[in-house]
């Protein structure tokens, strides 16, 4: 199994974005990012660093020459990308790896432009080329694009101390979210990925860590919270709840009692707990505000020191709550 992939993806004037090679070509994962969506909306030269589910990727956009494109300018990128889950438990130590990529993929990405016939490869428009397909048009035109690839395939992967560990190595900074079925847990990772996705060309630290975040929330399968799981590998905890009936109320406080009970009576790792509401209703929000101050918050000791918050938030949309409330998670896990 493969631990990174060195991809190349173009616009294709017919096609539209178009992947022209990768080193796997067929990859067995449902969450192996779609480099398509990254080129179909992003238009302007630079090198970008995007998250994907299990996956980090950074991407350099850029254009080239071509008699053979309309506006005489053709857009292409390629893309470096890495299993997240094999790297060190390191918050930053994928980040950085990433950034020192940069100048190699710009490199590549001159030579690229100053490879002959290039453009016209391009423009066979061929749809996800198998490799047999792509070796035989290189050589009818004579581009030598594959010696160039595996060039720098060496120097990202190949030979790159990317400081992996045994596959058998579990990540500790785990972010369990967990709740009644149907609840919203999906639905809430799908917002976050989208504003996050959004939030991409702000350089700063805090979203580079957010997205080191949201790769690493899984949401784990269990009937009985208290003797189906194991807690001891989370590092934070999102209890996400949609109230419909009774039954439901009665679940969120039986497992919300067990959770403080838990994290506050667990020796070593300080794991903080955000307790979202999926809620619309602004009436019905005031109605469970009220019942949830009176049945768990009053005068619950156990609270007063203990990292944990209440966010209400509509689901249907993306607020931007969502975001500050996973923002106020990492503040009190590093």
């Amino acid at each position: 199994m493969n631990e990174g992939f060195l991809a190349i993806s173009y616009f294709d004037q017919l096609i539209g974005p178009n992947l022209l090679y990768r080193n796997e070509s067929e990859v067995e994962d449902k969450d192996f990012p779609d480099l398509s969506n990254i080129l179909e909306y992003n238009e302007e030269n630079g090198t970008y660093i995007f998250p994907f589910r299990r996956y980090q990727s950074i991407n350099h956009i850029f254009t080239i020459k071509s008699e053979e494109a309309r506006g005489g300018k053709e857009l292409l990128m390629i893309s470096y990308i890495i299993r997240g889950s094999f790297f060190r438990n390191d918050l930053m130590n994928i980040f950085k790896h990433l950034e020192e990529k940069e100048p190699i993929l710009k490199s590549f990405a001159n030579e690229i432009s100053q490879l002959e016939n290039f453009p016209k490869l391009l423009h066979k428009h061929l749809r996800a080329p198998q490799l047999g397909d792509l070796r035989k048009v290189c050589e009818v035109l004579g581009v030598k694009f594959f010696p160039l690839y595996e060039k720098y395939y060496k120097i990202l992967i190949s030979n790159a101390n990317m400081e992996l560990i045994s596959k058998r190595y579990q990540l500790n900074k785990r972010i369990f979210i967990l709740g009644p079925k149907e609840s919203g847990k999906t639905k809430f990772i799908k917002n976050a990925e989208t504003i996050q996705f959004y939030n991409q060309k702000k350089p700063d630290l805090s979203t580079k860590i957010i997205e080191f975040i949201l790769e690493n929330l899984i949401i784990p399968e269990y009937k009985d919270l208290k003797s189906d799981l194991s807690l001891e590998k989370a590092q934070g905890i999102i209890y996400i709840v949609q109230f419909e009936n009774e039954t439901v109320f009665e679940q969120f406080e039986s497992e919300l009692f067990y959770l403080i009970k838990y994290l506050t009576e667990r020796k070593g790792l300080r794991s903080p707990l955000l307790v979202v509401i999926n809620i619309s209703n602004k009436e019905q929000r005031e109605l469970i505000e009220s019942k949830i101050q009176e049945k768990v918050l009053f005068d619950n000791l156990k609270l007063k020191s203990f990292p944990i918050k209440f966010e209400y938030i509509d689901f249907s949309k993306e607020d931007k709550r969502i975001m500050e409330s996973i923002r106020w998670l990492i503040r009190n896990i590093i």
